[in-house]
């Protein structure tokens, strides 16, 4: 962190405090119990905000601790994080240390709770306590230090227990918590690696150019990966206290990886400084991924057919796929060839996402009995599919088609899109089919609670709504619309157990219903006089 240095900076510490609640009102803020006996305490002081730059806050006086969660849109593996920004004992760099931190690893499929943890009081001008409390003697700031992190690593093992005892409101695994510390926050993370017990200890440590103080020293028995951080150049020569925690992991057989930059300087943080440290969150989520920590304990669903490496070369080869190709054409261009010039008569298309994706691998046979094409592509939203739509739809020449799209549309995949614009393109797929003599067949969506890869989004409404729509076009223009919402709906307005693994994608069992309720639909229609 250049422009801001957490020790031995602040000379520019200059500008109007503000309210840190007030700033964070969006996000949920937890109370911990205060640790700081109260007599100690001089109730004149107040937590307080100082705003160095946009986005370059610190935070001082903080007497009753706090943590702030911002969940992961897709955390499938119920991975979480606390993070204790830095700041010598006297303030926290809650941004670059710590928010900005959350952001990135959210991005990445972990939840993370920012902790903000007791801290020597200031009482006028915390850039010149700062400086005489930690930067004039040795002795000076060995005292302050003792005296302070016994209550910063009670607050420590107090946001693990509180995580770890609420686990599962949060929809996340009590024994997949780990602890990263930055710089004199590492000092807090070491003492709670080093401190914890069956109710309060971290799963795994990440310790980001760690200062000196921690208490204890003993290496957790238990597995308790850790993974550490500091650049060559630290001006606070803190490269041997990172060598000294290698060591003492590597000695007791703990799992560890240790990243020695060349330059980076000091308080790096989440900052892009251009400089070797830009990359260490990134090293940390990779490591995380070799660590299991981004795949589920017990996976469900289609996450069980697959491994997390598995899942890295899909997103890869997705990514790449969709630099040129991004309706993903190229997916059913051989099996549309292969089609040609076959007899097609009374065909019938199933048209959609994964979930029609895997209604083929599920129950092939009903496919090859009726002699039902099967077009779905995993994760696709109807934008994807409104361009295929002709190649794998219209080109075939089907008697029918069978529309079970919006999901993904809901879920955000391809970013956010009004309900109207899924109808429409929705009822555009219908309306292009309807041109080239073909029977469309609308879907309804099929109920959601929650999407595991996108916890923010509240789908119950949403859903809702697209079918009502849907439903109210297929009336108005004489279009068929199979329910596929009702029949399996619970009260939560989601998809339950007895019907799917994951919430989201139909069991064998769902599926024999939706293929009673279709062939129904087809026979009604004469597409089919019957179904096998």
């Amino acid at each position: 962190m250049r422009k801001i240095r957490i020790f031995g900076f602040l000379a520019l510490l200059t500008t109007s405090a503000l309210s840190f609640q007030s700033i964070q009102a969006q996000v949920k803020v937890i109370s911990l119990e205060q640790s700081l006996p109260s007599g100690s305490v001089n109730p004149d002081l107040s937590e307080t905000t100082i705003e160095l730059n946009p986005g370059k806050r610190v935070v001082y006086n903080v007497v009753k601790p706090s943590l702030l969660y911002y969940p992961a849109k897709n955390n499938t593996s119920g991975t979480s994080v606390i993070i204790a920004p830095g700041g010598a004992l006297q303030l926290l760099s809650i941004d670059n240390e710590g928010i900005n931190v959350a952001a990135y690893l959210n991005e990445n499929g972990v939840d993370a709770f920012v902790l903000k943890y007791s801290l020597v009081p200031t009482i006028k001008d915390v850039n010149a306590e700062l400086q005489e409390n930690f930067f004039t003697t040795d002795a000076k700031r060995d005292s302050m230090i003792s005296t302070i992190i016994p209550y910063a690593m009670k607050d420590g093992l107090a946001a693990i227990s509180y995580v770890r005892k609420n686990a599962a409101e949060y929809g996340l695994n009590p024994n997949r918590i780990g602890f990263m510390g930055f710089s004199a926050g590492g000092t807090v993370a070491l003492s709670v690696a080093f401190n914890g017990n069956s109710e309060n200890r971290a799963d795994f440590l990440a310790a980001i150019y760690p200062w000196i103080g921690e208490l204890g020293g003993n290496v957790p028995k238990e597995k308790t990966p850790a993974f550490l951080v500091v650049a060559n150049d630290d001006h606070l020569k803190l490269v041997p206290q990172s060598m000294k925690i290698f060591s003492k992991w590597q000695e007791a057989g703990q799992p560890v990886e240790f990243h020695i930059y060349g330059k980076g300087g000091h308080g790096f943080g989440a900052d892009r400084n251009y400089a070797p440290t830009d990359g260490w969150l990134s090293a940390f989520v990779n490591w995380l991924g070799g660590e299991g920590l981004l795949w589920p304990e017990n996976p469900q669903g289609y996450m069980a057919r697959m491994t997390y490496r598995d899942m890295l070369r899909m997103q890869t080869a997705q990514e790449e796929s969709k630099k040129t190709d991004w309706p993903n054409l190229g997916r059913y261009l051989r099996e549309n060839q292969a089609l040609a010039g076959t007899n097609r008569d009374q065909a019938v298309v199933f048209f959609g996402n994964s979930i029609t994706e895997n209604w083929v691998r599920y129950d092939n046979s009903f496919f090859e009995k009726n002699r039902f094409i099967g077009r779905g592509i995993g994760g696709q939203t109807t934008s994807q599919m409104l361009v295929r739509f002709r190649q794998d739809v219209v080109n075939l020449h089907p008697a029918a088609v069978v529309i079970l799209a919006g999901t993904n549309d809901i879920a955000e995949n391809t970013g956010p899109i009004s309900v109207e614009n899924i109808a429409g393109n929705i009822i555009s797929m219908a309306e292009i089919a309807k041109a080239n003599g073909i029977e469309p067949i609308i879907c309804a969506v099929m109920p959601v609670y929650q999407y595991s890869w996108n916890k923010t989004v509240e789908p119950v409404a949403k859903i809702l709504s697209l079918n009502r729509m849907l439903k109210e076009y297929a009336e108005e223009n004489n279009i068929s619309f199979v329910d596929f919402y009702t029949p399996f709906v619970d009260e939560r307005g989601g998809l339950p157990e007895k019907y799917s693994s994951d919430g989201v994608h139909p069991n064998i069992e769902c599926y024999k219903i939706m293929e009673e309720l279709v062939g129904k639909e087809l026979i009604k229609k004469k597409i089919r006089e019957q179904i096998d």
